[in-house]
Order: structure tokens, then C-alpha cells, then sequence
């Protein structure tokens, strides 16, 4: 550290430019912008924003069902298209009035607004217990578990759950590698620390997750460079439309070989004209048995897939 006698925004600019790549001009301007204090009190970005924490709530309901608790998991907004797959059909409900609760756990909630509507729901309780990891958490809760120096709230209840000697099952695994893979950047933000890639090197070792990358990498690399062959053969001018069109195959190939998968388990032998059952009889990685067996969480998946597909390949139509 090196004192100064004197320092004002123009200065700290400099030093800015002068030790970090970020230009002075800019630096200013971030410098300039902390003299204002900034508070959010309400949820407006919450509501009008699409994304979502996800896999923590669900990871400790799971965890607690295995315990023989009754869980009811409520949430006010819709779970995105491409993370439904990771929650069963009836885990999260619409919060309703009328229910008392022993206890009730509050997941990477800053604050208690952020329960949303939730929050209105939940007065007839005995215990409020709040886990979270952001430092502007007012422990609004009876019991409050918040950890500022844990770059997500999945490390938290990982460790919750390795303390308890609770099974972290595949679907709990799966969940808790989502909530602190999308709360860290894939593991590329500043807050990233060593024990995030221990938790998430073990929760792939415990999980699915790691199946269905594999599967989705097979897909494209046997169904998807066929599509993109097929969707570049007649493009041999424009570079930037050619590179475009091949990605476009690729993901929509891939996408055609992950529902493939599906029917191989479940189709119609006659009218699909397929030898069915023989991605099992061979136990090839598919979308299938990355998927446990479970039909609704493959075909979720692979809508996901699909709609990223769609989303890629639709801007190409201006070119």
C-alpha cells in the first residue's frame, strides 16, 4: 500500500489507469458514480428481470424428503424453460393462502422482499430460518445462517448437507452444481474460491450432470456435423452467414439426435421405423440414461435444447 496526502476522483483515476487496463477516462466515471449511495428497497429488478437463483431451494427440499420430512416448495415465478429439467413435475407450487408451516427455510434471499409473494404466505410459522451468502442480508430470520465470503448459497447447503451426513443423491448433486455454477459464472467470477472447484468437482462425481454433457457432445459430434455438412455445402461465399449456418446445423442436429435418443426408448417401433431399445442393449450414453431413465427429464431437456436451437438458427433468415 502507498499513502497519499491527497486524493480526489481525478487522481484515484489515474492510479486506476496506471495499475489496471481500464482506461483513465473510464475510471473516472466508476470513481465519480460511488459518491452517490445506491439502496434497492423494493423488488422492481426481481420482477422484471428473467433470471432466477436456482437449485438450492429444491437441492434442501429433496435432502429433506429423504429425511421422511413433508416439504412443500413454493415459488411465485415459472422455472426457465433450460433448468426444468432439473426439478421433477410437482416439486415447486404456486404459494396459496390457508398453510401453516413448523418451519420454513428462505434460500439466496437477500432480503425478506425477495421472497416476493411468498413472503405473504408464510406468516403462520413457527420458525423462519434464513441461509444466504450476501452481505447486505439484514438477518431478518429467527434462525440466520449468512455467509459473505461464500460465492454462493449451493456451497452452503453442500456443506450443510456433508456436516448432517445427509446422502447427496444424483438429483440433489445435480442441483447444487446448477446453483453454484450459475452463481459464480461457470466458475469464472473474482469470488470464485478454491473450495468452489473442490465442491463442484465432487458434486459432478456424485451427479448426472456430467452424463449429459457427455451425451450432448456425442449428439453433435454424430448427428450435428451432419446438419452442419448439410446446412454449409451450398455456402462457399459469405464467411460470416457460412460460420453462422454451421453452428445453426450443428445445434439443430444435435437437438434431432437427443429426441432420437428418446424414441429409442419410447417410440413406436412400426411407425418410427426404428429397432427400439438398442442405445440400452448396447448401454450407449444417451439422453435417456443421462437423464436416469426418466422420460419427462430427457424430453425437457432436449426442449431446451430445441428452443436454443430455434434461437440460433432464426437470425440467419435476414442474411
Amino acid at each position: 500500500m502507498i499513502p497519499v496526502p491527497l486524493l480526489t476522483p481525478q487522481l484515484s483515476s489515474l492510479w486506476l489507469g496506471l495499475v489496471t487496463p481500464l482506461y483513465a477516462r473510464v475510471g473516472r466515471k466508476l470513481i465519480d458514480s460511488i459518491r452517490h449511495p445506491t439502496v434497492v428497497r423494493d423488488d422492481s429488478a426481481r420482477r422484471r428481470f428473467p433470471i432466477r437463483p436456482v437449485g438450492v431451494r429444491e437441492a434442501v427440499a429433496l435432502a429433506l424428503r429423504n429425511e421422511g420430512k413433508k416439504v412443500t416448495v413454493w415459488n411465485q415465478d415459472a422455472i426457465p424453460l433450460k433448468y426444468k429439467f432439473l426439478v421433477g413435475d410437482g416439486l415447486i407450487e404456486k404459494p396459496k393462502r390457508g398453510e401453516k408451516f413448523d418451519c420454513v427455510i428462505a434460500t439466496d434471499c437477500a432480503s425478506y422482499a425477495r421472497l416476493g409473494t411468498v413472503g405473504d404466505f408464510v406468516k403462520e410459522r413457527k420458525v423462519l430460518i434464513n441461509i444466504d451468502h450476501h452481505a447486505t442480508n439484514p438477518r431478518y430470520g429467527d434462525v440466520n445462517w449468512v455467509s459473505p465470503r461464500e460465492p454462493s448459497c449451493g456451497e452452503l447447503i453442500y456443506r450443510l448437507l456433508k456436516v448432517a451426513r445427509w446422502p447427496i443423491t444424483k438429483p440433489i448433486a445435480d442441483l447444487l452444481f446448477a446453483a453454484i455454477s450459475t452463481d459464480t459464472g461457470s466458475f469464472q467470477y473474482p469470488n470464485t474460491r478454491p473450495g468452489t472447484f473442490h465442491a463442484g468437482a465432487e458434486l459432478v462425481t456424485r451427479g448426472a450432470i456430467k452424463d449429459w454433457a457427455a451425451s450432448v457432445s456425442i449428439a453433435r459430434r454424430k448427428t450435428g456435423s451432419l446438419f452442419a455438412f448439410a446446412a454449409t455445402a451450398a455456402e462457399s461465399v459469405d464467411e460470416v452467414r457460412a460460420t453462422a449456418l454451421l453452428e445453426a446445423g450443428y445445434r439443430i442436429g444435435t437437438a434431432y439426435q437427443l429426441a432420437d435418443d428418446i424414441l429409442d426408448a419410447c417410440g413406436n417401433g412400426v411407425a418410427d421405423g426404428k429397432d427400439l431399445g438398442k442405445d440400452a442393449r448396447k448401454r450407449k450414453t444417451t439422453a435417456m440414461s443421462a437423464s436416469g431413465g426418466s422420460i419427462h427429464r430427457a424430453a425437457t431437456r432436449v426442449s431446451a435444447a430445441s428452443a436454443q436451437s430455434s434461437a440460433t438458427a432464426r437470425p440467419n433468415h435476414r442474411t
